[in-house]
């Protein structure tokens, strides 16, 4: 034991004070400088899951934008963790309207709240739904910044620890022209909850 605590030592990673025997950890993997190309999601690591969400999302600067067909609510939580005004001025995200999933009071208050909290940080949050026959040609979901771009699982897969990717993609201007097409299409999705879909 003594061997490999020197060793640890010695390569940086820990600091061992012998007379006290106080470790302190200095490096940390998951708290690595930069998010990994590709972040494997299983089963066995539903936390470990969430928290590889929510870094990807903070790897986003500007215009955050999140295109999940099947998005939910319990997205908000890692949004609410990664969004910093310093870096994101604008958050959207483009669904299609799940009724089951998006007509609830508390996901119309969640909502609100999340807008109203970002509000307070600078940032703007807006949510829109899209009819799935103007979207039937996508099927991957996509998290996009000004400069960066990630594929991603649907947010329930993620959360559920159904085995994915979690991979960055290099065709962020082609993605951002993707969904800036869709998001001129797309409704608010306060108009769903309104029953206005004209």
């Amino acid at each position: 034991m003594g061997f490999f605590v020197a060793l640890l030592g010695r390569a940086g990673i820990i600091r061992y004070t012998k007379a006290t025997g106080a470790v302190e950890v200095l490096v940390h993997p998951a708290r690595a400088e930069a998010t990994p190309p590709s972040v494997f999601i299983s089963p066995s690591t539903p936390f470990g899951n969430r928290v590889w969400l929510r870094r990807v999302l903070e790897e986003a600067r500007g215009d955050l934008r999140w295109l999940d067909k099947h998005f939910t609510s319990s997205a908000f939580e890692p949004l609410w963790e990664a969004v910093d005004g310093n870096n994101v001025s604008r958050v959207r995200i483009l669904s299609l309207y799940l009724a089951d999933a998006h007509a609830g009071r508390k996901v119309k208050r969640d909502y609100d709240d999340l807008k109203t909290e970002f509000a307070a940080r600078g940032v703007v949050l807006e949510w829109k739904v899209i009819d799935s026959r103007l979207i039937r040609d996508t099927h991957d979901r996509w998290v996009i910044g000004d400069a960066t771009a990630r594929n991603i699982p649907n947010v329930n897969a993620i959360f559920s620890g159904q085995h994915s990717e979690l991979n960055q993609s290099h065709q962020n201007d082609e993605l951002a022209r993707l969904f800036e097409g869709y998001w001129a299409q797309a409704k608010p999705i306060e108009d769903a909850w309104s029953g206005n879909t004209s």
